[in-house]
């Protein structure tokens, strides 16, 4: 992982979880998931696709779409779980990925 990757990984590291956590802990989720959105906007983003880090096709919505699902009924544990996934299989500062992932954030956080 290079550094901005880890960064943004440690900021939900501790939410990287099983789901079935419940509690005040989700509300520390939803937190960890705001802070992760705020530094993302921050980072300067790849400007194309890298073939070595990113794969041109759409693998990476196998993590996109249960992030989606997640944040649409509040389980932000759960989106943190598939968020750490998605940072460690995919380069989330190439433009595309960082934009689809902050309108995601935005709209359900």
């Amino acid at each position: 992982m290079e550094k901005v990757t880890k960064e943004l990984f440690e900021i939900i590291k501790k939410y990287h979880l099983p789901c079935s956590m419940k509690g005040n802990i989700n509300n520390d989720a939803k937190e960890a998931l705001l802070e992760f959105r705020e530094k993302l906007r921050l980072i300067k983003p790849e400007s194309c696709y890298n073939q070595n880090k990113m794969k041109r096709n759409f693998d990476y919505l196998h993590y996109l779409i249960p992030i989606r699902s997640a944040l649409i009924n509040q389980q932000y544990i759960a989106a943190c779980h598939e968020l750490g996934s998605l940072i460690y299989r995919y380069t989330v500062t190439e433009l595309h990925m960082k934009m689809l992932i902050l309108q995601l954030l935005d709209e359900y956080v």
